[in-house]
């Protein structure tokens, strides 16, 4: 039968650990080992026989029994093994761990109970340069059992990657440290871990690019010309090729084109010093061409189809340019907002037909209730200047509202009353449940 300790430590979750470490521990660190209530004795110098765990899904058993630090073998010790269930916990890759044992034959078996966090984030590498993306993965995976790719969200388990790749590089003769942070875009909960190595200056000297054979190269160089002499980052220059090189493809029709991560070369660099150079690399898979086909529309009632066409401003054959095609949703999207239609939405799905090299858009349409004016209010300004600019506004309330006037109230009715261009906040309140729209101008 397992017994299951009484004492706390050995079952608390992860992020309460983190408040004994701090407070509690070094006042434990003066105790032999701790004694739970209804502990069993186990005899001194009783080893432990087999080490088990219970409750993981994302990681095996051998890699959890490792990272706790316990060995078969070893001596049996209480204060050993809340060590090792402390230790797990401030990975921050567990939410909770307890451990429970029993002893037969002369050797106890240990069993951990772990319940693992629910997010963890992807780990990237931005500028070792002196290293492949692949070693710096198996580096990693000898040196940390838990290691798989990911981080958790909490937990000093970022820290102990960033000390490991430290130990990289200066096994490689670059004596810099490490440090993590956060990247993704502006709250999104799927960001990744960052590590950089602090320290060198690694300069962008060249450039390459892979597989470009139906575009002259010339547009991507002469696109690329900020890229030289900048400070290198693997992250800033994929981006660079996302934003920049994509565009220039895509608005040539090439709507399937794609770039694998960027590559890195030292070119340069004198032994002992922190000043590197590097030639970069981008692998371009092109794919096809494709020319414009008019879209297939679903669910329009208020504009016809040929209108929605006209609207995206592109002729059958023509270059799919995705810049214009773009340009085309935002015209759908003024057209019936324009018209009181606030809710309306689109979900394009490209249909690419390889063998004659075109695209048509499968488009589905949900244009909403048209909405009407509701309230106005206009604040920051003395009342009977906000009263003059009311009465210029020419919605009425019980009027469609129409959502393109409000840019050009602020331009031309706006700025020249109050005879200054301050900064004007507007809000855009829509009404579900009375389809009216209340609007609201703050100046400040």
């Amino acid at each position: 039968m397992f017994l299951r300790p009484a004492f706390s430590p050995c079952r608390i979750p992860a992020h309460t650990m983190y408040i004994l470490k701090s407070y509690i521990l070094p006042f434990l660190s003066l105790l032999p080992f701790l004694i739970p209530a209804d502990a069993v004795p186990v005899p001194d110098g009783t080893q432990i026989g087999a080490i088990h765990v219970k409750g993981q899904k994302r990681y095996t058993e051998s890699q959890i029994v490792l990272a706790s630090g316990l060995k078969v073998g070893q001596n049996f010790e209480l204060f050993a093994l809340n060590a090792a269930t402390q230790k797990l916990g401030e990975t921050g890759a567990f939410e909770e761990v307890t451990f429970s044992y029993k002893s037969s034959s002369g050797k106890v078996t240990v069993e951990f109970a772990v319940k693992e966090a629910a997010k963890f984030h992807r780990c990237t590498f931005d500028n070792f340069v002196w290293a492949a993306d692949q070693e710096l993965q198996d580096h990693l995976k000898e040196e940390i059992s838990l290691y798989d790719g990911f981080a958790p969200d909490a937990g000093n388990f970022a820290d102990q990657i960033a000390a490991s790749l430290g130990r990289f590089n200066r096994a490689h003769g670059v004596p810099y440290p490490v440090e993590s942070t956060h990247f993704g875009a502006l709250g999104d909960s799927n960001w990744s871990f960052m590590f950089v190595t602090k320290g060198p200056v690694i300069k962008i000297s060249s450039l390459q690019f892979q597989g470009v054979k139906q575009l002259d190269e010339g547009l991507l160089r002469r696109a690329a010309q900020p890229l030289l002499t900048r400070t290198y980052s693997s992250i800033d220059s994929g981006l660079f090729a996302h934003g920049t090189f994509t565009s220039i493809y895509k608005d040539r029709g090439f709507l399937q084109v794609s770039f694998a991560a960027p590559s890195s070369k030292i070119t340069k660099h004198l032994e002992g010093s922190a000043d590197f150079e590097v030639e970069v690399a981008y692998s371009i898979a092109e794919g096809l061409a494709y020319d414009w086909q008019e879209p297939d529309w679903n669910g329009n009632q208020v504009l016809a189809a040929k209108k929605l066409t006209e609207l995206m401003g592109l002729k059958s054959g023509q270059r799919a340019d995705a810049s214009k095609i773009d340009h085309g949703w935002d015209a759908l999207q003024n057209a019936y907002t324009s018209r009181g239609y606030m809710d309306f939405a689109i979900r394009p799905e490209p249909l690419f037909d390889d063998p004659n090299h075109s695209v048509r858009y499968k488009v589905a349409i949900s244009e909403g209730p048209q909405y009407h004016m509701g309230n106005l209010s206009i604040a920051g300004v003395p009342p009977a200047t906000a009263d003059k600019l009311k009465d210029r506004w020419p919605m009425k309330q019980t009027d469609i509202y129409d959502a393109s006037y409000l840019m050009k109230f602020e331009t031309n009715v706006m700025f020249p009353v109050l005879g200054s261009h301050p900064r004007v906040i507007s809000t855009v309140r829509p009404d579900r449940n009375t389809l009216t729209v209340d609007v609201t101008l703050r100046v400040e």
